[in-house]
């Protein structure tokens, strides 16, 4: 809902629960905790090596995203609950 208010677009991108591999604490302080969550990053290639790479326009478009995340929430937040 953020991306379509501000006019970004999303890759969607999701592992499966069973899966080693990528896997973030999101979704784990999310249960353990009981708040909604949401993991959201910008894309990296090869995160955590010393060779990760992100495309030059990401860390900006980021920006843009969380931003519009702040100033729509509460707007975004009161349809989540309806």
């Amino acid at each position: 809902r953020v991306a379509d208010k501000i006019g970004a677009k999303l890759q969607v991108f999701q592992i499966r629960n069973d899966s080693r591999s990528g896997g973030t604490v999101g979704p784990m302080l999310s249960s353990m905790t009981g708040m909604r969550a949401i993991d959201a990053g910008i894309p990296q290639l090869s995160m955590h090596s010393i060779r990760a790479t992100t495309g030059s326009l990401d860390p900006g478009l980021g920006v843009i995203l969380f931003q519009g995340f702040f100033d729509h929430y509460e707007e975004i937040d009161k349809e989540f609950r309806e």
